[in-house]
C-alpha cells in the first residue's frame, strides 16, 4: 500500500508540474491567421520543468495554432522496417479551442514516450509503457541522433506533420536525416542504420470517438 502511495503521489506531482509548464508556454502563443505547428521557445526554468517529465531531460514542445473545423490530434511513433514506416502506436485527443502546446518526452523510443496536450487550460497527458519488454529488446545502441522540427509547418487537416527523427546505430558516425525523410522511407532504408523511428503530428476535422 505504501509503494502504491507513493507512486499515485509521483504521478500527482507530474501532472502538476506539466500543467505549469503546459500553461505558461501556451500564454506566450501568438494569434496566427493560418493553422501552423511550431516548436515551442522556452525560457531556462520552463524548460527545466518540462525536463523533470522526460527521461534523462530529453524533453520536446511544439506550439499549434488551428480552426475551428479541427477536432482531434493525433501522435503517431513510426519505426522503419523494409523500407517502409511501421506503426508502433498512435493516441489521440480531442480539441476543442485554437491554440495548444504538444509535449514529447524520451530518451531512446523504444524505451517509450510521455506525451502531454494542453489547450484551454485542459491537459490530456499519456504514460506509454515501453515498447519492447526487456528480454526482447536489443543491446543498448553505441550512437544515437534526434532531429526534430525546427521550422514552422503549415497544418492541413488529415496529413502527418513529421516531428522527430531518430536513429540508433551500434556503428560509428551518424549521418543525420532530414524529417522530409518520412515522405520517402526507402531513402533513408539505404542508409543501413539498425534502427530509424519518427514521431508525427496529425490533426482532423473528424471528432473523437
Amino acid at each position: 500500500m505504501k509503494l502504491k502511495k507513493r507512486i499515485f503521489h509521483i504521478m500527482t506531482i507530474s501532472l502538476l508540474i506539466l500543467s505549469a509548464v503546459l500553461l505558461s508556454a501556451c500564454g506566450k502563443q501568438e494569434t496566427a491567421g493560418s493553422m501552423r505547428l511550431t516548436k515551442a521557445e522556452l525560457s531556462h526554468k520552463e524548460k527545466a520543468l518540462a525536463d523533470l517529465l522526460a527521461p534523462v531531460g530529453s524533453s520536446r514542445l511544439f506550439d499549434f495554432t488551428v480552426n475551428e473545423t479541427i477536432r482531434q490530434v493525433t501522435v503517431t511513433t513510426y519505426e522503419l522496417k523494409n523500407g517502409q514506416w511501421d506503426r508502433f502506436t498512435s493516441n489521440s485527443t480531442p480539441l476543442s479551442g485554437s491554440q495548444g502546446l504538444l509535449f514529447l518526452g524520451f530518451e531512446n523510443i523504444p524505451d517509450g514516450i510521455r506525451t502531454g496536450i494542453q489547450i484551454n487550460e485542459k491537459n490530456s497527458v499519456s504514460q506509454w509503457e515501453p515498447f519492447e519488454s526487456a528480454e526482447e529488446s536489443p543491446p543498448p545502441p553505441s550512437a544515437c541522433v534526434t532531429r526534430q522540427l525546427e521550422q514552422p509547418a503549415d497544418i492541413i487537416p488529415e496529413e502527418e506533420i513529421p516531428v522527430i527523427l531518430q536513429i540508433l546505430d551500434s556503428g560509428g558516425t551518424i549521418e543525420t536525416l532530414d524529417l522530409d525523410f518520412f515522405h520517402d522511407p526507402s531513402r533513408a532504408e539505404g542508409y543501413g542504420y539498425d534502427r530509424v523511428f519518427c514521431i508525427t503530428v496529425s490533426f482532423s476535422q473528424t471528432p473523437l470517438r
